[in-house]
């Protein structure tokens, strides 16, 4: 039952995610440039290896203290 409420979070997620590109990308007004380009390329996989590394660091402090 956990595994489906964690699918349906993803899905949800994703749904909110997905439509607030379709209707709100359009109203920002950026141009093009390489660096913003090159930052929302990298700045999603810059941010999960971040709260992956927080997650990992916190599982072993939990180890070491119990």
């Amino acid at each position: 039952m956990e595994e489906l409420r964690v699918v349906a979070k993803v899905m949800l997620i994703s749904a909110v995610l997905s439509a607030g590109i379709r209707y709100g990308a359009p109203l920002l007004a950026w141009s093009p440039t390489l660096p913003l380009v090159l930052g929302m390329i990298v700045l999603p996989s810059l941010l999960m290896a971040l709260v992956l590394g927080w997650r990992s660091q916190r599982a072993t402090d939990a180890k070491t203290e119990g």
